[in-house]
Order: structure tokens, then C-alpha cells, then sequence
């Protein structure tokens, strides 16, 4: 059965968030997101979708919520490209030793996706697959890449014969980066901000929503968001993610979704 949790809602300023998760057909829930306020100018929203099993996947995740927000609710932060790079660092070295009540590494991960925002000024950072859109003037853009060995055939496209492609390409949503790994090899940060605009929606989640969802549906959806609550599109897309499964095994799949007025 696919249980939506409760909706989240913050209004801090200008930005109105909204923000939902669903366990789809899924043992465990092993999606983290939270949106946590320093004051009513300075937010910051994370997305982390774990892996390596039931219960590592689901410890990895929330490593890296708790650590963020722990960190975003109490540290001075004098750069904000800094202190968002070091508490990545430290989650992926913290999930990198991890150990079961065995004492054997758990092998587990995360993808992370986390928008910093102070007043108009968007700082993000990117660890995977989990996306971070900016919907702004009718356009949807995906603001972050997916760290997948997509990418790498993507760059060396021009080497490879056109058949050697076609059969790596079928690999292509391997990650190659996430934390956990004990050294981070592939990540996107912002070291100067993104000024938003009024009517600007930032739109963060984790693979279950994109996979199902072309950019055209998700931007779709968010054409409408004026005349709808920012809750009411959170669920629209939700629940068209949920029939494009159209019976095959649906994923965990979560939502921020953030509107700038």
C-alpha cells in the first residue's frame, strides 16, 4: 500500500515550502528530507536517498539529515561553499565506517541534494542522482547532474564506437558518486549564489520522481502553481509518479518543493 506522510509546511519570508514522502512498495522508508530554518531568512532543504540494504540505506540517509541540520541549526557559517562541502565530507567518511551489530562495514550510501537559501540567494550541493530544479518563466531546468556512469559515457561519447556505447549505456544509471564511498569523487557546488526571482520554484527529490516523470509532466505541474497551494502540487506530483509505476514496483519517492514570492 502506498502511505503518503503527512505534508511538512514552512513559510519563511518570501519562500513557502511544502514537502512529502512516499514508502511505495518498499520494505523501508530509506528516503531522508527535511527543510530546517536558521531565521526566517536563512533555510536549508535536503533530500538523501539511501542504499546497501534495509537498514543501512535507511542509517545513511538519516546520518546525513541529522548531520546537515544539526550543523545548519547551530555553526557560524562564514562560507557557505565551505561548510556545505565539509558536511558532506564528514557524512561520507561517518557512513564509510559504519559498522552492524556484527561489527562488519555496512556498505551503505546516500545520494544528497541540499539547497541553501539566505534571503534571494540560492547556494545547492549535489552528491548522485537525488535533482535539484529551478522552475522559473515556464522553463524547467535541472540545476544539478547525476553522478552515473551516464555521465562518463557522456563524456567520452566521442571515443567509443557507437555500438560499445549502446552496450555501456545500459549500465548508465550506475552511480559513481555518493557518500559512503571514502573519498568523494564527483560533486556539484555552488561557489557563487543563484539570485531568485518572485514566482522562482525550487524543486528537490529523489530518483523515484524523475524516473517516472519526464521533465514536461514535472513541468507541467508547476505551471499551475500559481493557482494552487505549493501542497496541492507536491501531491500532483506524488500522485502522478505513482500511476506512471503502472504496476511495476514503485520506488521511495520524495519531494521538496519550495516557492519563491
Amino acid at each position: 500500500m502506498n502511505e503518503l506522510e503527512d505534508t511538512l509546511l514552512l513559510n519563511q519570508n518570501r519562500l513557502h515550502f511544502a514537502s512529502k514522502s512516499i514508502l511505495g512498495e518498499r520494505r523501508s522508508q530509506q528516503d531522508a528530507i527535511g527543510v530546517v530554518a536558521r531565521d526566517e531568512e536563512t533555510t536549508l532543504s535536503i533530500v538523501a536517498d539511501g542504499m546497501g540494504g534495509l537498514s543501512g540505506g535507511e542509517l545513511a540517509s538519516m546520518v546525513t539529515l541529522n548531520t546537515f541540520s544539526g550543523h545548519f541549526m547551530n555553526d557560524p557559517i562564514d562560507s557557505v561553499p565551505r561548510f556545505l562541502y565539509e558536511l558532506a565530507d564528514e557524512c561520507d567518511q561517518t557512513i564509510y565506517t559504519l559498522r552492524d551489530e556484527q561489527g562488519k562495514l555496512l556498505k551503505a550510501g546516500t545520494t544528497l541534494v541540499a539547497a541553501y537559501v539566505h534571503q534571494d540567494q540560492l547556494y545547492y550541493i549535489s552528491v548522485g542522482d537525488s535533482r535539484l530544479y529551478l522552475y522559473r518563466n515556464h522553463q524547467l531546468i535541472q540545476l544539478t547532474k547525476d553522478h552515473n556512469y551516464a555521465m562518463l559515457l557522456e563524456e567520452a561519447k566521442g571515443k567509443m564506437s557507437r555500438e560499445a556505447y549502446q552496450n555501456e549505456i545500459k549500465k548508465g544509471e550506475f552511480l559513481v558518486s555518493y557518500l559512503g564511498m571514502g573519498g568523494l569523487k564527483y560533486l556539484e557546488l555552488t561557489k557563487e549564489p543563484i539570485v531568485l526571482q518572485p514566482q522562482d520554484y525550487l524543486l528537490l527529490c529523489s530518483d523515484g520522481l524523475y524516473k517516472r516523470l519526464s521533465d514536461d509532466k514535472i513541468a507541467a505541474i508547476l505551471r499551475d502553481a500559481p493557482f494552487l497551494s505549493i501542497a496541492r502540487c507536491v501531491d500532483l506530483l506524488l500522485e502522478e509518479a505513482t500511476e506512471a509505476y503502472n504496476g511495476r514496483r514503485q520506488d521511495n519517492t520524495s519531494v521538496i518543493l519550495a516557492g519563491y514570492y
